[in-house]
């Protein structure tokens, strides 16, 4: 996916606002990055764009690992395809051997069958588009099935087995992060605007002096897609002006923004039409069941 840098986007907005990003006082900067940060929360979740969409094969609970685990704590077992609940504090596998851990019968009515949100060593759940029992990506014909949302995570209706396939957006990242410092110690998801002009998400924590440009392996960049360069550009500007109690020229600066994302989407349509975005495929209708 092609991207845009944090500064390459600043430094278009200033030029709308009839600046160059140099001249910027210290609150305009802050401002402008918290009108930047709302702007790309808007184009992401605007419409299913193919290339911030995931499809994974996901549990209904977090994969059992080697640890420690408390009575209560239910988990998925690779190597019995099974799901298990732990009747005390233990380290053992699950299995008929052990005494720690009972068997669920994950067909029963009352047994709750979600896909977390934030589940273990998987990748986070944004809007998800929809659930299948076979992988989508193999098929234009998979049947897809609603994905009812409540706070746990994704609801899963009775009909599928022991794992769901799960088609959803990337989670939006965020633009508030702060100049980098070499003297200050970070943590995992801290954020910094680097020199180079992007941001930076932490991955784990690091030492003084260990930036993204010396430690890479404990820095991701944080991906602005370029087809939302100008959406954004407009909306943050639009957001300007409401500021500045200008409302009527910011709201012909925010249908910019929505003519310039229906444009992208139009031409993403054209492609798929064309057979070039094999990532992107019409599926049928989902279906609607009663959980």
């Amino acid at each position: 996916m092609r991207t845009i840098s944090y500064h390459a986007l600043l430094d278009k907005l200033a030029a709308r606002y009839g600046v160059q990003r140099a001249e910027l006082a210290e609150d305009q900067l802050l401002t402008f990055q918290e009108y930047l940060d709302q702007a790309l929360c808007k184009c992401w979740q605007t419409w299913w764009w193919p290339e911030l969409m995931q499809t994974e094969l996901r549990y209904y609970r977090a994969r059992w690992a080697a640890g420690t685990y408390q009575s209560g704590d239910e988990v998925y077992h690779a190597g019995t395809d099974q799901y298990w609940q732990a009747l005390a504090t233990t380290t053992e596998e699950p299995s008929t051997l052990s005494s720690d851990w009972t068997e669920l019968n994950i067909s029963e009515t009352a047994w709750f069958r979600y896909i977390g949100w934030d589940q273990v060593d998987e990748t986070p759940l944004d809007d998800v588009e929809g659930l299948y029992l076979t992988n989508p990506q193999l098929s234009d014909q998979t049947q897809s099935y609603v994905a009812e949302e409540t706070p746990e995570g994704i609801r899963v209706p009775d009909v599928f087995g022991n794992f769901a396939w799960v088609r959803f957006r990337l989670r939006v990242p965020t633009l508030l992060a702060s100049d980098y410092s070499s003297s200050a110690v970070y943590t995992a998801d801290n954020q910094v605007l680097f020199t180079d002009g992007q941001i930076y998400t932490c991955l784990s924590s690091t030492s003084a002096g260990e930036s993204p440009d010396t430690t890479p392996a404990k820095w991701q960049v944080v991906t602005i897609p370029y087809i939302f360069r100008t959406a954004m550009v407009e909306f943050a500007y639009s957001r300007i002006l409401e500021a500045d109690n200008e409302t009527t020229t910011a709201a012909i600066h925010d249908a910019r923004g929505e003519r310039r994302l229906d444009e992208e989407i139009a031409k993403i349509a054209v492609k798929k039409r064309q057979g070039r975005r094999t990532s992107y495929r019409t599926r049928p209708a989902p279906q609607h069941l009663s959980y």
